[in-house]
Parts: structure tokens; sequence; C-alpha cells
């Protein structure tokens, strides 16, 4: 995402499949700006909230740490060394 990096690798699609789960866990999208240059901006800067009902997700996934909902923010890290 910083430009830095030459090439693909794996830590890219989980990122991806970080974004995938993010939609399907809250119905929308992780980073939304009001134009393209500001959503390229919160992805960047990994600027992404949970929703406000995110208690009522605990409860479905049961087990916070290590869940579905957990693991999703952990594959949005920012930085690919650190990410799952």
């Amino acid at each position: 995402l910083s430009g830095n990096e030459k090439g693909n690798s794996p830590a890219v699609d989980v990122w991806a499949i970080g974004c995938i789960f993010y939609y399907l866990l809250f119905g929308k999208l992780p980073f939304v700006g009001r134009t393209s240059a500001e959503t390229i901006k919160l992805i960047v800067e990994g600027a992404y909230k949970l929703p406000k009902d995110v208690r009522f997700l605990k409860t479905i996934c049961g087990c916070w740490e290590g869940s579905a909902c957990a693991n999703t923010g952990r594959m949005l890290d920012i930085n690919p060394k650190t990410r799952i």
C-alpha cells in the first residue's frame, strides 16, 4: 500500500480478504471517502472504524479474541510484516 514494496505478496491477498470479511460482517466497505483521493488516503493510513453495533457481532462471533471479527482487523493492518 505504501508503494515501497516491489510486486505482490501473500500479505496483499490477506489484506484484500480482510476487506471482503469486513464487508461480509458489517455490510459496508472498510474504507469509504467522499472522493477517490480521500478513499486512497484512508486505505494508506489504515483508517477504518468498527460499526457502533459491534457488540451484537461479538455475540454472533462468540469469543471475540481469535474470532472472524477480531481477525478482520488484523488482516487490515497497514504493515504487511505484522498482518496475519
